[in-house]
């Protein structure tokens, strides 16, 4: 059996859009996401992601801060993925 999971990435410093963030910074929250689908995507538990970003009212940011939205997860029932995450990004 599959659950389907969602992920949110958060920049610590705040920027309302994409267009407002050094180039510098977004190029780290990048790797970032990409550190974070490699740990998703190693680990047998994990068989995809969608990852989205919206800026502007007009596509539906409903919170004024830079954020990256990993959508659809496919997670088995039994996976180990957020322990992996939080020994890969926070131990």
């Amino acid at each position: 059996m599959c659950l389907e999971a969602h992920l949110l990435v958060l920049s610590k410093v705040h920027f309302q859009g994409i267009i407002y963030i050094p180039i510098d910074l977004l190029s780290n929250h990048t790797g970032f996401d990409k550190d974070v689908c490699w740990v998703l995507q190693t680990d047998r538990s994990m068989s995809g992601f969608n990852i989205l970003h919206a800026s502007g009212l007009t596509v539906q940011q409903s919170v004024p801060h830079f954020h990256v939205h990993m959508n659809r997860l496919q997670r088995r029932m039994h996976g180990t993925t957020a322990h992996r995450l939080f020994r890969a990004f926070v131990a």
